[in-house]
């Protein structure tokens, strides 16, 4: 597991192997590089680095829309946000996030950009305290991770998985959510 000082998402990982972070406007893309380097760039050049490397993005299909991409690969937020809190909202941007996680409102493309690493962290950090709540959320993981969710392996290092062991595990049956519900009538009375 991480030591205090280092998140589970920059666990093992050295600094060239740390995601970067991108964050797209009408006309620029904030763009945090692994080594901590912060840039705005046009949108083309965002484009180029985030063929690249995978990065820490908020809303891949409109962040790949403002780039002019039709697919965009990243670690969406979004999509951890709702990994680890399941039905609550949050507005799908950068400022709508950290605002959902109880952080500072960043202004600009670069604040954005810059505040993406911290909003994992904290997401990670609440799933690894709020593992024990649900015990399918490892087996969730690992089935999610299987089907290439790039959060795969940071979420399953902040549940205490070992990433690199999931593989043998094959069971389906933690996204059989309706076995969960208790049985009702299929008549009206």
């Amino acid at each position: 597991m991480s030591s205090p000082l280092e998140s589970p998402l920059q666990a093992g990982r050295r600094a060239a192997e740390r995601p970067p972070a991108l964050v797209a406007g009408a006309a620029q893309a904030g763009w945090l590089s692994p080594d901590g380097e912060i840039a705005l760039l046009t949108l083309a050049d965002a484009a180029r680095h985030a063929a690249a490397a995978p990065p820490l993005i908020v809303h891949a299909p409109a962040t790949a829309r403002r780039l002019g991409l039709d697919r965009l690969r990243g670690y969406d937020l979004l999509e951890l946000f709702a990994f680890v809190r399941p039905a609550q909202f949050c507005r799908p941007t950068p400022r709508g996030l950290a605002q959902a996680l109880g952080f500072e409102t960043p202004h600009g493309l670069e604040a954005e950009a810059a505040g993406l690493p911290a909003l994992a962290d904290a997401l990670l950090a609440e799933l690894a305290q709020g593992a024990a709540r649900d015990p399918d959320l490892v087996a969730t993981a690992r089935a999610m991770t299987r089907g290439g969710w790039l959060w795969g392996a940071p979420v399953l290092a902040a549940l205490g998985d070992d990433p690199a062991a999931f593989a043998q595990h094959r069971s389906t049956a933690a996204l059989e959510q309706w076995r969960r519900l208790s049985d009702w009538a299929h008549h009206a009375t």
